[in-house]
């Protein structure tokens, strides 16, 4: 007997059932949204040339518009862990796993791998003056032609967002104009913001961490 809430006929994605009227939390660009599931149409059709596809369809969380995400697309989604079932609380800022850094026997960071270190707050650059003479220690330089120069407020007039290197991966659109091989070579780059209440804002310029494999460190726990 099949009742009215059974919905084990509907496709499933890995580790992903959709069910209608369940929030969903979904990545799409550069920001984490709610969306509701709706229905899955086998037979959904383009706009274009007649053709059909199948769809999952989605209205944001106030039940309103419309979305059609395709199955490959959402699957490709699901397989990055950038959908998940919402859940009352969610914080993008959670999926980040910003760990507290530490210091080895001589006061140096500990960097294991591509690193973003965050300052989730902002920080006037004068207080990262110690913190770049241990990076610079480790044998990190300045992208640009800073090398091994301190990075002062005549560079950047905002407060410090972050402090990062990592391999880019090019194969994504988004990166191809980026280096590659930045971690090898131990360049850092270095992000400013201004609107420091702007939390979405925040997200969108760390966005990039979904797509590499990178340590994000709490910036401010290095500091002492």
């Amino acid at each position: 007997m099949m009742y009215d809430d059974d919905y084990s006929w509907l496709p499933s994605l890995e580790k992903i059932n959709f069910i209608p009227g369940r929030k969903y939390s979904i990545k799409l660009g550069n920001n984490w949204n709610v969306y509701i599931f709706k229905e899955y149409d086998p037979e959904h059709k383009t706009d274009y040339a007649g053709g059909t596809y199948e769809a999952y369809l989605f209205t944001d969380e106030n039940g309103h518009g419309h979305g059609a995400f395709g199955k490959s697309y959402l699957e490709d989604l699901t397989s990055r862990g950038l959908v998940k079932v919402f859940k009352e609380g969610f914080s993008w800022k959670d999926e980040l796993h910003i760990r507290k850094g530490s210091l080895d026997g001589k006061g140096l960071p500990i960097l294991k791998g591509n690193f973003v270190i965050l300052f989730y707050d902002g920080i006037d650059v004068e207080k990262t003056y110690d913190l770049q003479k241990k990076l610079f220690q480790l044998g990190f330089s300045w992208y640009s032609k800073l090398g091994q120069n301190l990075l002062t407020n005549k560079e950047a007039d905002s407060k410090i967002f972050t402090i990062e290197s990592l391999n880019w991966d090019t194969s994504f659109d988004t990166y191809d104009q980026m280096d590659a091989n930045q971690r090898n070579k131990k360049l850092l780059l270095v992000s400013t913001v201004k609107n420091l209440d702007n939390d979405r804002e925040k997200e969108r310029r760390l966005s990039f961490v979904f797509d590499h494999d990178i340590e994000v460190i709490d910036g401010y726990s290095l500091l002492n």
